[in-house]
């Protein structure tokens, strides 16, 4: 497998990790797709292609880095507002909560919102396209 992706204007060169993402992507489609779901359930390595365990725990600087930085602010109002929420108006152990869903949201958008950065030549500000919304919209 190379390590080379070819997206609108060039090819790049990528991590293999990024590589069999952006491979499984383009086969079976988004994460709310039923190819995508289907495929996903016998992919040797689900984990990888579903969850991003560095965006888990640092996701607002990873973002950045990897030019997200559109997705990366709509996630970072949408965590403020968890966080408001769950410190103003709920029980304390709702902080903690919150805080894991936040990297939890960061962990599971970050890998095909990369893909349709890098390959789809997609820059927008809905982080859940493809995931939690039709592929079209976003």
């Amino acid at each position: 497998m190379s390590n080379k992706v070819a997206n609108n204007s060039d090819s790049k060169t990528y991590k293999e990790k990024w590589v069999k993402r952006f491979e499984f992507f383009n086969i079976y489609g988004a994460p709310n797709s039923s190819s995508y779901k289907l495929a996903l359930k016998s992919a040797p390595e689900k984990k990888l292609i579903y969850f991003n365990f560095i965006a888990l725990f640092v996701g607002p600087f990873y973002l950045f880095v990897l030019g997200l930085w559109k997705k990366n602010l709509s996630l970072m109002l949408i965590g403020t507002i968890i966080n408001a929420v769950a410190f103003f108006a709920l029980p304390p152990v709702f902080t903690i909560i919150g805080k894991v869903a936040i990297g939890v949201m960061y962990a599971v958008t970050t890998n095909y919102a990369y893909y349709l950065k890098e390959v789809k030549g997609e820059q927008g500000w809905n982080p859940f396209k493809g995931i939690m919304t039709s592929p079209d919209i976003g």
